[in-house]
């Protein structure tokens, strides 16, 4: 989101809620752009580089003409995290725990009032939109806490799950975790590139490569300047100094830096806004509406689940906030009662399937 945020301070074009369909060709067969849907419309867009930077959904659609063979095989690993309440942990830092009887080690992370453990890498060959951690995946990593930390962790106690896939670069056979994370740039005869595998570490170097790529096909030749661009938010944050204080000031700096100033601005104008948008959490009402404002949300679920971390940290608690943060978005975006409600039924409605599938319900 940052990084989206970033560019768009520079000159480029967001959107948000927009789905590609289709790679678009010249009468000579290169690649000038793309189609896209978004709010009901189809949308034409032409460029003289198009990059697909789509991760594991590369191995459902390439962009590549029909009948031409695949330049990469994508081979998605699933990874999960549960959320635990820090007290039942208590760690200090990042903690590195074997599993009895697995080769495979899971660690615990402590983030605000919650420990992450996790994760698992195994093969996944199932739909890219629906990967959630499973009853299975649960215990094995309550397991190997249990048995390390000598402490009764149950699947009650978990209050938040999240799972994704890696975009590992690599044909079928041998294990995922012995797949080096390597990523790949590839440029097809017609033009398109393709970007894919690489860790969040590697980011910066993989974004040069890939501009350097963009480059050579439109003909141009200029510096990547990536290695000395500050984050929104970044130039001039004071981490340490930030946090020494605690309180509101503290919160705000964690999570936006010093863009934070325009949180505090909305707090400023409407005070009643510190109010916890869910139980239990220190996200405020005024965080909800930067989120929309400044952060592109225009959804319930991109609220709860991503703007903020309250479905990962308190699940059940932010299923219970949707209807305020609902009434959130149809008072900024001028959404109708109908879209509204919908949204939060969605919401609930998934909230509960992720439970139900971790419980081992379904």
């Amino acid at each position: 989101l940052t990084l989206a945020r970033t560019a768009a301070f520079h000159g480029a074009a967001i959107a948000n809620h927009t789905k590609a369909v289709e790679i678009t060709r010249d009468t000579h067969g290169k690649v000038d752009g793309a189609v896209v849907h978004a709010d009901g419309r189809e949308i034409a867009v032409r460029a003289g580089a198009v990059v697909m930077a789509t991760g594991v959904w590369l191995r459902d659609w390439t962009g590549i003409r029909k009948g031409e063979a695949k330049t990469l095989e994508i081979r998605p690993a699933k990874g999960v995290h549960v959320a635990i309440p820090w007290l039942k942990i208590r760690n200090d830092c990042t903690v590195t725990i074997p599993v009895p009887g697995r080769s495979r080690r899971a660690t615990i992370t402590r983030w605000g009032n919650v420990s992450y453990l996790g994760t698992t890498d195994e093969d996944y060959r199932g739909d890219l939109d629906d990967v959630l951690c499973t009853r299975e995946e649960l215990d094995f990593l309550l397991e190997g806490a249990r048995s390390a930390l000598k402490t009764d962790l149950t699947p009650d106690d978990v209050v938040g799950s999240i799972a994704g896939c890696r975009p590992l670069v690599a044909p079928p056979g041998g294990k995922t975790l012995e797949i080096k994370r390597n990523h790949k740039i590839d440029i097809a005869d017609d033009g398109l590139i393709t970007i894919v595998g690489g860790k969040l570490t590697t980011s910066r170097h993989m974004a040069e490569q890939t501009i350097d790529a963009a480059q050579k096909v439109v003909g141009r030749s200029a510096r990547c300047r990536t290695k000395k661009a500050y984050l929104l938010g970044a130039a001039g944050y004071d981490a340490q100094a930030i946090v020494a204080s605690g309180g509101l000031q503290a919160h705000l700096g964690e999570r936006y830096g010093t863009e934070a100033r325009f949180v505090s601005d909305i707090l400023q104008g409407d005070p009643a806004l510190t109010a916890p948008i869910v139980e239990g959490l220190a996200y405020s009402e005024a965080e909800a509406i930067y989120a929309v404002r400044h952060e592109m949300a225009g959804s319930v679920d991109d609220v709860l689940s991503r703007r903020t971390r309250a479905r990962l940290m308190a699940r059940d608690a932010s299923a219970r906030a949707a209807v305020r943060v609902g009434a959130i978005l149809k008072s900024e975006l001028g959404l109708s009662d109908q879209i509204v409600a919908q949204q939060v039924s969605d919401y609930v409605a998934s909230v509960a399937r992720e439970k139900s599938v971790l419980m081992g319900a379904n």
